[in-house]
């Protein structure tokens, strides 16, 4: 695997206090990104190293997922 060292940017924020109430909180956000970092982190890396295409590669796994149940829901749907 390779040791280069990447770096991640994470983007929180709360819009209403609607959001704040039902478990948006900058705070909460935070602690599902460090739980997503745990749990995901290393598995992605790996994925990623071994993949010799860019394109190919997950630079935000949350987008992938979505992408993923878009396109799973889309052929359920056909």
């Amino acid at each position: 695997m390779n040791n280069e060292k990447k770096l991640c940017g994470l983007y929180m924020r709360v819009s209403t206090e609607d959001q704040t109430r039902e478990g948006f909180s900058l705070p909460e956000q935070r602690e599902r990104l460090e739980l997503y970092e745990e749990e995901f982190k290393e598995a992605v890396d790996e994925y990623n190293s071994r993949q010799t295409r860019d394109d190919r590669k997950i630079t935000d796994y949350f987008k992938k997922i979505r992408y993923i149940r878009r396109e799973i829901g889309s052929q359920m749907n056909s």
